[in-house]
């Protein structure tokens, strides 16, 4: 791989700094020790795993310190430890004033690496804007998730007290001392949730809970199944800015 390294960053022709074999040297051991593929510097790239692969493309993708930056699934294939250090290399690359596309279907990576998200159905964009207000104008509902004092504790009851005060709640998951409900309207939101939840806790026997907004991935999983009207989507995010920093497409 390092030779190939090595042609490419000469090839490219946009590496001011690389004015000799020395400085080329230099500048591919030090992607290759920053995307963690020393180790692989000396083994033929067609015997690469699929996330050693991406992590070679990113590193390809670095060389003259470009200031817009495209990725395709860049942590495709990869283990979660590896995930994580890549999106921290991304988030450098945005601070140090580059911008980033990427397109990715891991909604995990969204959260992490976007601030602006653009979702796209059947080739058609259909949203744009920070996460925050994606969330809030085609979400639904909340998931409140409690964990019993005990496994024996009645979860019937809480599951009837969760209708009387939000009709329409439904039991989503339940093991051991966990039940997760989905609560799809709340007059006062979260407050709301939250304060109906901590007055009754000693007679429910809660021991803890927490309530979320609905996730970026079911907000996808709404526009896969064509549960959000096409008409009804606009391409304005909520404060009409253009600073794209950083923005992700969902190719459905």
């Amino acid at each position: 791989m390092l030779s190939e390294f090595w042609e490419y960053s000469l090839q490219t022709g946009v590496i001011e700094i690389i004015r000799n074999n020395e400085s080329c040297l230099r500048v591919v051991n030090y992607l290759l020790k920053r995307l963690e593929l020393s180790y692989h510097k000396d083994i033929i790239t067609d015997g690469y795993s699929c996330g050693t692969r991406r992590k070679l493309s990113t590193a390809l993708a670095l060389i003259g310190h470009p200031k817009i930056l495209l990725l395709d699934e860049p942590s495709s294939g990869m283990d979660p430890r590896t995930k994580r250090h890549l999106w921290k290399i991304i988030s450098e690359e945005v601070k140090g004033k580059c911008a980033v596309v990427l397109t990715s279907h891991s909604m995990e990576e969204c959260e992490a690496l976007c601030s602006r998200l653009a979702i796209m159905v059947k080739g058609q964009f259909c949203c744009l804007g920070s996460l925050q207000h994606i969330k809030n104008r085609f979400g639904s509902g909340f998931t409140v998730k409690m964990y019993l004092a005990e496994a024996s504790c009645d979860a019937e009851a809480i599951t009837v007290f969760m209708r009387s005060r939000f009709p329409s709640t439904y039991l989503k998951d339940q093991h051991s001392t966990m039940v997760e409900y989905h609560v799809p309207t709340a007059p006062g939101g979260v407050a709301d949730i939250f304060d109906q939840l901590e007055s009754n806790r000693n007679a429910l026997q809660i021991k803890h809970f927490s309530v979320s907004q609905t996730t970026l991935d079911e907000v996808f999983i709404n526009f896969a199944l064509g549960n959000i009207a096409m008409e009804s989507i606009s391409l304005n995010s909520e404060d009409g800015s253009d600073d794209l920093d950083s923005i992700k497409a969902v190719d459905i």
